[in-house]
């Protein structure tokens, strides 16, 4: 009885579970019919529409296309040398209801902060809207201006397009950097920074794993090998190219004559360690050491020339330029312990002449005192631009003197502001140290945490690096400066170097100059008169996710890219600031 009543048990279960299947199988079934169902009901649907659906896509298209006709036919408006500016002067409309086929397109050009151009904005945005039956399409493009420049103002003798030029070698290790200062004026279009190789082999450019260069494009010289030329467009750098020629011209500086033939102040060497101020008479003086808090003063109001053997400043002392200032050192250099070399007000200029070494640590140079003495070091601290032109150090050629390899060191938590030329010199920014402006020098190394932050906005926009500019003629330098190039000698000294390029060149008389072109005639225009690219913002949307919310050192978070090249969260920004 037992066996029999479990068998029949089972039994039931059995057929408990087939019919279980059964309605699982069925539900199935109709789960399938509804899709089915559903699908075709779409594709009717579909169907039923897809004339409208092509005629949308098609007029999708062509509004983007005129919107894209139209940024650019705004583009060879700024190339002309129209009176563009007058016509946008109102609200930055240049183009108003034209027709592009079918599109109706206006086109607006206005400041990178949405107002209507002014007349020193060079850096603009280009929007253009094409509307065909209500699909509207926009495009934009960011503007640089380039101005009509001659051959004469197009030579600049120092380099200053170059944030970095080396003449021997580039090396960057233990966590060194070279990249952007981002409060130079022209930040807001991104531009970066262009670094100059002098030398001729990939091995001389050194950037070690832990180290990087960011936002910088590559120049080198028709002398450099294959692997450095290729190195233009390797993925650390945004671009660059190679200059068609086989050097350039990078010669240091004579000492002027008015400034060797100073007359002599004091005779014997000078300690100012009162922990005053003291104003020193323009001329010539001894060996001049500065401490214990010391504020030496040197003024355009006394003369404005000072010639001294060696200067140093240390235990928190400073040296505060006042006016427009030519300084001559005849030996060494040395900035330390919280000390600054630092500019009076706004007015106020240095002009260094550098015979011997220079060494600035833990101190600062072309920056307020308070910022010397910080003990923590960072780009920020610097809150708003001041042009490193305002601080020129130029090293002093052999011939007049000066030292054949000179060094020129920022280290142990120093910052430095300025342009410098010392194409002879060795420079080194590490430990820690920032480096705020341009060089050309024989060599840089950025080491130990070193940080090089090139300014962009230094130098002219079409000189050697621009090879469609007036330097060059059918992508060659033009035959004369060439000619003057090969009689060139660094002897010479960096201020002859313009007069003896344009002993060989006369400027044109501009083409068509007092001809009228006829009627019908095409605007003439000319393409290195305003270079687009794409408007950055829909660029930097695209990376929301990878960047930091917050900013170093704890400073608010701005808009764009952060000095070390990384970007700021925009949800941290305030929507009107997108939207300019």
């Amino acid at each position: 009885m037992t066996t029999h009543s479990y068998m029949t048990s089972s039994a039931l279960g059995m057929s408990r579970a087939l019919r279980a299947r059964r309605g699982v199988a069925l539900l199935l079934v109709l789960i399938s019919l509804g899709a089915a169902g559903a699908l075709a009901s779409f594709y009717l649907i579909s169907q039923e529409n897809s004339v409208e659906i092509g005629d949308n896509a098609g007029t999708a298209s062509a509004s983007e296309w005129a919107a894209r006709t139209g940024a650019e036919l705004g583009l060879a408006v700024l190339q002309t040398d129209q009176d563009w500016r007058t016509a946008a002067s109102v609200d930055g409309r240049i183009l108003k209801d034209v027709a592009l086929g079918d599109a109706i397109v206006t086109v607006r050009v206005t400041a990178l902060d949405g107002e209507p151009p002014r007349d020193d904005d060079t850096d603009l945005v280009i929007t253009s809207v094409a509307d065909i039956d209500g699909m509207t399409s926009t495009r934009q493009l960011v503007v640089e201006l380039n101005p009509d420049a001659s051959v004469e103002e197009s030579i600049d003798e120092e380099l200053g397009e170059f944030g970095v030029y080396a003449l021997e070698g580039i090396t960057l290790d233990a966590d060194g950097l070279i990249t952007v200062w981002s409060r130079n004026p022209r930040e807001r279009v991104n531009t970066p920074a262009n670094v100059g190789a002098g030398f001729a082999l990939t091995s001389d450019l050194s950037i070690d794993l832990t180290s990087e260069i960011q936002r910088s494009t590559l120049f080198v010289t028709n002398s450099a090998t294959s692997g450095l030329q290729e190195l233009t467009q390797d993925v650390r750098f945004q671009g660059g190219g190679v200059i068609p020629m086989d050097r350039l011209p990078a010669a240091p500086a004579l000492i002027p004559p008015t400034l060797r033939d100073l007359p002599v102040v004091w005779d014997e060497d000078t300690r100012m360690n009162l922990g005053i101020g003291i104003v020193m008479i323009g001329g010539a003086w001894r060996n001049v050491t500065v401490e214990n808090g010391t504020e030496a003063v040197m003024t355009d109001q006394l003369f404005g020339q000072y010639r001294v053997e060696s200067l140093t400043l240390s235990e928190e002392s400073q040296l505060t330029i006042d006016g427009d200032v030519e300084l001559l050192v005849m030996g060494d250099l040395v900035v330390e312990d919280d000390s600054a070399v630092h500019l009076a007000d706004e007015s106020s200029s240095l002009t260094l002449y550098l015979m011997g070494n220079m060494q600035v640590a833990d101190g600062g140079v072309g920056v307020d005192p308070a910022i010397a003495a910080m003990d923590d070091l960072s780009v920020h601290a610097l809150d708003s631009y001041t042009d490193p032109r305002r601080v020129r150090i130029l090293s002093v050629s052999s011939v007049s003197g000066g030292l054949a390899e000179p060094s020129l060191v920022v280290d142990d938590n120093a910052i430095m502001l300025a342009s410098i030329h010392a194409p002879t010199a060795r420079m080194e920014v590490s430990e820690d140290a920032v480096f705020i402006g341009r060089a050309t020098t024989r060599c840089l190394s950025v080491n130990n945490g070193g940080a090089f932050y090139c300014d962009p906005a230094i130098g002219v926009e079409t000189g050697f690096t621009n090879l469609e500019g007036p330097l060059y003629a059918n992508g060659a330098l033009l035959e004369e400066l060439a000619d003057a190039m090969a009689t060139w000698d660094d002897a010479m000294g960096v201020e002859a170097l313009k007069a003896h390029l344009m002993s060989y060149y006369t400027e044109p008389t501009p083409e068509g100059a007092g001809v009228s072109a006829g009627p019908g005639a095409p605007t003439p225009r000319a393409s290195a008169r305003a270079e687009a690219r794409e408007w950055p913002m829909r660029a930097f949307a695209m990376e929301s996710d990878n960047r930091p919310s917050e900013a170093p050192d704890g400073d608010e978070p701005d808009p764009g890219c952060n000095d070390d090249g990384s970007f700021f969260a925009f949800a941290d920004t305030e929507e009107s600031d997108l939207e300019e």
